[in-house]
């Protein structure tokens, strides 16, 4: 999500992952896409990518923090720079702690982990119409 990365880019990661991810799925429900089991099938696999990608960013974001506190602490919240990619100022603690931990992320192959994890949801969450539960379908409540 960081405005460094040109919007191509991204766009043509997200299609070369979906095609090498394809094959791997089993069997897809057939269903038209813009019907409201299509919509529905949609939205579930958007909510659980967002999942997936918000807690990444909740844990860099919380590394960053960490920084912002340390740097607080230890005088340092005077020095500052320009973040272009954020288009504000951010501390200098903050950025190297941020830094550090995302190119230990990358020596611990979590990189590698997080596509895992993104192809291990398929099988635990399968592409089907009820995981979130069907809209509009209530479930009865047991008595």
């Amino acid at each position: 999500s960081t405005r460094s990365l040109p919007l191509l880019l991204k766009i043509g990661l997200a299609a070369f992952v979906t095609i090498i991810f394809a094959p791997t799925l089993g069997s897809l429900p057939q269903v038209t896409v813009f019907s409201a089991e299509g919509v529905w099938i949609i939205v579930n696999q958007f909510l659980i990518g967002v999942a997936l990608g918000m807690t990444m960013q909740i844990v860099f974001q919380a590394i960053s923090a960490t920084g912002d506190f340390v740097g607080l602490g230890m005088g340092l919240g005077f020095a500052t720079f320009f973040n272009a990619q954020a288009s504000s100022s951010s501390q200098v603690l903050s950025s190297y702690m941020y830094t550090i931990a995302m190119l230990v992320f990358l020596v611990i192959d979590g990189h590698l982990q997080m596509i895992s994890a993104l192809l291990a949801s398929f099988s635990s969450l399968p592409v089907s119409a009820n995981i979130l539960g069907a809209p509009g379908r209530r479930e009865p409540s047991p008595r």
